[in-house]
């Protein structure tokens, strides 16, 4: 067998083609096996056990017989399987009306014989060569039909450039099945959310017969949008005419929607008016938002590529240290501590700072810090403490000076100067009173109270039951259901205590009368104090909406103060309304708790 090879042949190992032969006669067996020979590789035997062959010759003698097993062969094959008989003379045999139907049949060519070489070689060549260009394009059809991406041909020769093909995956893809697809044009996909500019440059490449690539909103026959990466290119003929249409198509939903939301996040990250940067594995700023910069002074390009220390201290970084190492081998994803950051200018400011680390299969690949500056808040806080300290020693230890001398003052025999004493005494007594309610609310003011799962029908029961023991004149009543559970603290039952008091020691008879309603409403639980007294003043009420005080609008005291801010500082509400027919309705609302 030769190993010559026909030019532009390599695809399928041409050279290596095998022809199958079937002539009775041994004389022209063996002489088309010398021609064919040093081209082709020669098989014999029987037609039933033949497979794998590129042509079967066949003469007129055998062709009765092996009729059935060649017809069998060539539907088994899923390229095209040539046939070529051989008669002896066409017009002398006997049975031409047989040879004329058997021609486009199973026969595909009838040669008669004998013939010269050339002309043998030449007709074989020419059919092997037919059975080569099938075998490639039932290759590339294979392939297309088993591509995992979408494959569509569309044909421009034909009115609206419509669908000759698709493969597999294209009907999966879209949900639409063949029949539904062929013979339509691609638009068919589009829907009221395809953005036409996309379109448009699909069209404008069609028109200038070039490739075009774009990312698309497509439906599928459900009505399913998915965005579609599409690739189109032109397919031309050895004159570089455009013949076809070739279209690949991709899902990259998926893609697109990570990328959407990471834009999104991107934009939140960068509008934030918090600090947000991002270290390497090595502690080196990869990335910084507007806040970042401005806040610490340095210009961005001074921020990227520098190591976290350029802004924190070596405590700031190796407690960052720590906690990265913490969360690397332990459960939890995130941690939040303060830490301090040394500006350009180099002032120092505190920060509340949250900390999460990157990871990817287990792999260490950085930080994510987003920093709230809390300076003012902390010094507000250091500041409350000196207060509170002033106001729980100093203040005290003063009054109860002022107290003593003011007794003393009320033993006086002069009538005017005992009078002084007692109202000495009862100013200081006040402030004492004032002294002891900022004490005891000191975890609000300080923003230091922290909100647990409480029971509000037990706290409020154990404040009237409080109220009745300090004024057994007043008579309080109380409704409630079995049990209303909010997120509160300890200070809860003072602040109801606070209203209680203020509603009675405020009222204009001796005996006054309120009633405290414990009710839940939706994912809230309301407490309400109700009584008939002379009611709050406008002024106070105006002082305590706005959330501050003025020279001409404040409160008498400080106890609606207390109240606002126990109750804000788990996310509550402070209403105050008329009664009627008079007196004052006080009602806190608070998140309900899910436990």
């Amino acid at each position: 067998m030769s190993s010559r090879q026909p030019p532009g042949s390599a695809l399928f190992g041409a050279g290596d083609e095998r022809v199958f032969l079937a002539v009775a006669s041994d004389r022209d067996r063996d002489l088309l096996a010398e021609r064919l020979g040093d081209r082709y590789e020669i098989v014999h035997g029987d037609p039933g056990g033949i497979d794998d062959v590129d042509l079967c010759i066949v003469d007129a003698a055998t062709y009765p017989r092996a009729e059935d097993a060649l017809d069998r062969l060539k539907r088994e094959t899923t390229a095209y399987l040539p046939v070529l008989l051989l008669v002896a003379d066409r017009e002398a045999d006997g049975d031409v009306e047989w040879l004329a139907e058997t021609v486009g049949g199973t026969v595909d060519d009838v040669l008669v014989i004998p013939t010269p070489p050339a002309e043998l070689q030449d007709r074989v060549e020419a059919m092997v060569q037919a059975r080569r260009q099938s075998r490639r394009s039932a290759l590339y059809r294979r392939a297309m039909d088993e591509a995992t991406l979408g494959i569509s041909i569309t044909d421009p020769d034909r009115p609206n450039n419509p669908i000759v093909y698709v493969n597999d995956r294209f009907c999966q893809l879209t949900g639409y099945d063949r029949e539904a697809a062929l013979g339509r044009n691609c638009r068919f996909l589009q829907g009221p959310d395809t953005d036409p500019a996309t379109t448009d440059r699909i069209r404008a490449a069609i028109d200038a017969e070039e490739p075009v690539t774009v990312e698309i909103l497509n439906y599928r026959a459900d009505g399913e949008p998915f965005w579609n990466l599409l690739a189109i290119a032109p397919v031309r003929d050895s004159r570089g005419e455009v013949t076809h249409y070739l279209g690949s198509q991709r899902d990259v939903t998926d893609r697109v929607e990570r990328e959407r939301e990471l834009e999104h996040y991107e934009a939140i990250v960068e509008t934030t008016s918090d600090p947000v940067y991002v270290l390497d594995r090595q502690g080196h700023f990869v990335r910084v938002n507007d806040a970042m910069v401005e806040q610490s002074g340095f210009d961005r390009e001074e921020l990227l590529g520098s190591h976290a220390s350029m802004v924190g201290t070596d405590e700031t970084v190796a407690e960052m240290e720590r906690y990265i190492e913490k969360l690397r081998n332990g459960p939890r994803e995130r941690a939040s501590f303060e830490t301090s950051m040394v500006l350009k200018d180099g002032v120092r400011r505190e920060f509340a700072t949250s900390l999460a680390v990157l990871e990817d299969a287990d792999a260490f690949l950085g930080t994510v810090i987003v920093a709230h500056d809390i300076t003012d808040l902390r010094r507000s806080q250091r500041r409350l403490s000196v207060l509170d300290r002033v106001l729980r020693h100093n203040l005290r230890n003063r009054l109860n000076v002022v107290l003593g001398y003011a007794r003393e003052l009320e033993g006086h025999a002069d009538e005017e100067v005992a009078e002084l004493g007692g109202a000495i005494t009862d100013s200081a007594r006040n402030l004492l009173e004032l002294s002891e309610e900022a004490r005891a609310f000191a975890p609000v003011i300080a923003g230091e109270a922290e909100p647990t799962d409480m029971d509000a029908v037990d706290l409020v029961t154990a404040a009237v039951e409080e109220a009745r023991e300090a004024f057994p004149a007043a008579d309080i009543s109380i409704e409630t259901p079995d049990a209303a559970p909010i997120r509160g603290h300890d200070t809860f039952r003072l602040a109801v205590g606070e209203i209680l008091e203020n509603a009675i020691e405020h009222h204009h008879r001796d005996s006054p009368t309120v009633g405290v309603d414990v009710r839940t409403a939706g994912d809230r639980v309301e407490i309400s104090v109700a009584d008939d007294g002379p009611g709050i003043g406008a002024l106070e009420r105006r002082a305590l909406a706005a959330g501050a005080e003025t020279p001409l609008e404040h409160t008498q005291g400080l106890g609606l103060w207390l109240v606002n801010w126990t109750v804000g500082s788990v996310g509550g509400d402070l209403a105050i309304a008329d009664a009627e027919p008079q007196g004052t309705v006080v009602t806190i609302s608070v998140p309900r708790s899910n436990d």
